[in-house]
């Protein structure tokens, strides 16, 4: 696919469905990141937050932000939404969390 987006495999709880499930890193459309990121922070709502959750989430808000084949409004509250997460990593998990964080 063209507008195929290489994200690696961050340790995401294993109870993704299995269409989101693939080996070290996966190839997704911008349409599967936003699914994916919808799914994280669907989770984070109804289950909770870990320390790998918050991560996982950070990192593919910041896939979305910087994807420019979204739509602008998509990018901007991903963007918003990145600096909510990191705040509530903070306050959540200490400024250690904020070292572990990789950025793609």
């Amino acid at each position: 696919h063209p507008n195929a987006i290489v994200v690696p495999e961050i340790g995401i709880n294993q109870r993704l469905p299995s269409a989101m499930k693939q080996g070290k890193s996966m190839e997704l459309t911008a349409e599967q990141l936003v699914a994916r990121t919808m799914y994280l922070l669907s989770r984070a709502a109804t289950v909770g937050v870990c320390a790998g959750r918050v991560r996982a989430l950070i990192q593919h808000l910041e896939c979305v932000a910087s994807d420019e084949t979204l739509d602008p409004a998509i990018r901007s509250t991903s963007r918003d939404l990145i600096a909510d997460w990191r705040a509530a990593q903070v306050e959540q998990f200490g400024e250690a969390a904020l070292a572990q964080h990789v950025t793609h």
